[in-house]
C-alpha cells in the first residue's frame, strides 16, 4: 500500500474578495504551491526498509559467511520492492560486532559463552593481545576496571580484521542491490572517513585508540558517507567503550533526504534530537539491540545508566509498572522524534543468540510519530518496508 500526507488541501471556505481578477490569482497562487510541494515531495519519494535479522555466533566464521546470512534479506525486499525505486535499508546495533571473530579457529566458536570464546581468541593471539593491552593500560585514558582493558584491548587487536569484513560486505550488498545501506553498528577504534572508506582516528593523528560503538551509511555505489558514533553507552558499555560527541552527530543527503543516524539509546536522549533537527534532518534511522531478550516483555526501572535520564521522565515510569517495549514507544523514536522537522523514523532490532547473549525487540517505521509498521513477534525475523511519495 502507499501511503501519502495531504500537505496542502485547497480551502472551502467562501473568499472574501470575490473580483475575477482576485480569484484568478488566488487560484495560480494555489497551483504554484501545490506544484512545489509536490516536486519537493517527489524528491523525497522512495521506499525505506527495516530488517529484523536473526543471526548466531556461527554466521560470523567468515566475512563470507556473514554476507551469505544477509543476502537472503536482500533478495526478499527485491522481491518486494521495483528495482529502480529509491531504497533506504536499516540493520541492527551490534550487527557488525561479532565480527570480533571472524576467521578464528573452531573452538571459539564452540564456546559455550562469550567469555570463553574471548579467552580461545586471546589464547589464539597471545602476543599482539599483550601489545594490545599494555598499550591500553599505559597509553590511554581509559579509567574502567581490568576486565574493561581486556575487553577494549580484544576488539582493537582485531580491529583490521573487523574493519575489512564489515566494509567489504555493506560495501557489496550496497553497490549490487543499489541501496542506501545504514549498516547497524560495530565496535572499532574512532572511525572517520577516507575517500569513501573506513579510517581510524589514530592511524592519522598518531594518538591513542578509542573503542567506540559507531554505525556507518554506505551509498548505492558502496562508499561510506556517514559515521555516527554512541553518545550514550549504556552500563555494560562503559566498562570498555569511550563515548562519542554530541556534537559529531551529523546527516547526509540520501535520494529520500537528509538522514541521520542515533545507535540505541542515544534515541532516549532530547538532545540528540536537537542536533538533527538543527541540521535539517528528514529521516531518523535508529539501529538497537536489546540484551537479554526477555527485556523487551520484563518491567522497565528506567534509564541506563539511572543518573542519565532526562527531565521529562515520569518518576511512576521507572517503577516498572510498564514492560520495556511500552517505554520504548514513549521515550525513544517514537516519542521523540515529533520534537524534530522528521518525517520518517526506521528502528531495528538484532534477534538471535551469540555466545548465549540474546537479543529482542520490535522493529518499527513511523511516520510523523504514527507507526506505520511493526514487528509482529520480538524473537523472529522481520522485513519491514513502507513506500513514501
Amino acid at each position: 500500500m502507499t501511503f501519502t500526507d495531504n500537505f496542502y488541501r485547497p480551502a472551502t471556505r467562501p473568499h472574501r474578495f470575490t473580483h475575477p481578477f482576485v480569484l484568478r490569482m488566488s487560484g495560480m497562487i494555489r497551483n504554484i504551491i501545490g506544484m512545489l510541494l509536490f516536486i519537493g515531495l517527489m524528491k523525497g519519494a522512495g521506499t525505506v526498509v527495516v530488517i529484523q535479522p536473526v543471526l548466531s555466533e556461527q554466521d560470523y566464521r567468515s566475512a563470507e559467511q556473514f554476507k551469505a546470512a544477509l543476502v537472503p534479506y536482500f533478495d526478499k525486499i527485491e522481491m518486494l520492492v521495483p528495482e529502480d525505486e529509491p531504497k533506504l535499508i536499516v540493520l541492527p546495533e551490534y550487527l557488525g560486532a561479532w565480527l570480533v571473530a571472524v576467521g578464528e579457529p573452531e573452538r571459539v566458536f564452540r564456546a559455550p559463552d562469550v567469555n570463553t570464546a574471548m579467552s580461545r581468541l586471546v589464547l589464539h593471539h597471545p602476543l599482539r593481545f599483550i601489545g594490545r593491552l599494555f598499550n591500553s593500560l599505559a597509553l590511554s585514558d581509559f579509567k574502567e576496571p581490568f576486565s574493561g582493558h581486556v575487553r577494549r584491548s580484544i576488539f582493537i587487536m582485531q580491529a583490521e580484521k573487523i574493519r575489512e569484513a564489515y566494509q567489504e560486505t555493506f560495501s557489496t550488498l550496497a553497490r549490487d542491490y543499489r541501496v542506501w545501506i545504514v549498516a547497524g553498528s560495530v565496535l572499532l577504534p574512532e572511525a572517520e572517513i577516507n575517500a569513501g572508506e573506513i579510517a581510524f582516528v589514530a592511524d592519522r593523528t598518531g594518538g591513542k585508540f578509542n573503542l567506540m560503538n559507531q554505525g556507518f551509511v554506505f551509498n548505492p555505489e558502496g562508499a561510506v558517507v556517514l559515521v555516527s558514533k554512541k553518545v550514550y553507552p549504556v552500563r555494560e558499555e562503559l566498562t570498555f567503550l569511550d563515548r562519542g560527541s554530541l556534537g559529531e552527530l551529523s546527516v547526509v543527503e540520501t535520494d529520500m533526504g537528509r538522514l541521520g543516524v542515533l545507535i540505541c539509546a542515544d534515541s532516549w536522549y532530547p538532545d540528540c534530537y536537537r542536533a538533527l533537527d538543527s541540521l535539517g534532518v528528514d529521516i531518523i534511522a535508529v539501529p538497537s539491540f536489546v540484551n537479554p531478550a526477555a527485556r523487551w516483555e520484563s518491567p522497565w526501572r528506567g534509564y541506563d545508566p539511572p543518573a542519565s535520564a532526562p527531565p521529562d521522565v515520569l518518576p511512576e515510569d521507572t517503577t516498572g509498572i510498564n514492560p520495556e517495549k511500552a517505554m520504548w514507544k514513549k521515550y525513544a523514536l517514537c516519542g521523540r522524534m515529533g520534537s524534530t522537522g522528521a518525517v520518517l523514523g526506521i528502528n531495528s532490532f538484532l534477534v538471535g543468540s551469540f555466545w548465549g547473549l540474546t537479543g529482542g525487540g520490535q522493529s518499527t517505521i513511523i511516520r510523523r510519530g504514527k507507526v506505520v509498521a511493526e514487528a509482529r513477534e520480538y524473537r523472529r525475523e522481520a522485513v519491514l518496508y513502507y513506500p513514501f511519495r
